[in-house]
This record gives C-alpha cells, structure tokens and sequence, in this order.
C-alpha cells in the first residue's frame, strides 16, 4: 500500500510539473484588495501556489493526527505498566502471605507435638 501512494503522488507531481510547464506563458490578474493594486501572475505559479498550499494542510493535518494517535499510545503503555506493576505487587503480597501460612502451620505443628 505504501509503494501505491508513493507511486500516486508521483503521477499527481509529474502530473503538476507538466501542468505548470504548459501555462507558464498564460498570465491571470489577481487583485489585491487590501491594496487595491492588480498583480499580474503566471497561471504556473498560481498552480504550484495551490499545490504547495495543499502539501502544507496535509502535513499539518497528518502531524496533529500522527501527535493525538502517538499521544494515546504513551497513555495506553503508562496505564499497561502501571497494571503490570500492581499485578506484579499483588502476586508478591500471596506470596508472602502464603509463606507466612506455611511458617504459622509449622509452627502450630511443632507446638501440637510439645
């Protein structure tokens, strides 16, 4: 799957690249309204504008998906820990407590034969 999406974003890159090569001669007017000044651009630019705009939102939308996933995962490893280590104490307090029957039933053997 992941030699797939390599292979489709370097269709839509060679894709882009060819757009952009056909329209660098073709030019838009964009008009700035804070300014109110008119820019004259090449549709080239205006595309890879677009596209680079787009590369952008994705990563941003990938690292803070990426951070909550990779947050809930430390989350979930600390409370596993955290539930193996009260398994373990518990598992340590039967044994102790099962020695110290051990040690009582002796004792109340060897004071029975006396």
């Amino acid at each position: 799957m992941n030699i797939f999406l390599k292979l489709i974003a370097l269709l839509i890159l060679v894709k882009l690249a060819a757009l952009c090569y056909l329209n660098f001669g073709v030019s838009i007017d964009v008009i700035d309204p804070l300014l109110r000044k008119t820019f004259r651009l090449s549709e080239a630019v205006v595309i890879f504008g677009a596209f680079l705009g787009g590369i952008i939102f994705t990563l941003c939308l990938s690292y803070s998906t990426f951070s909550a996933i990779s947050y809930k995962l430390k989350k979930e490893s600390r409370n596993a820990e955290k539930n193996l280590v009260s398994a373990e104490a518990s598992q340590d307090k039967i044994k102790m407590l099962e020695a110290k029957i051990e040690t009582l039933e002796v004792a109340l053997k060897e004071a029975l034969k006396k």
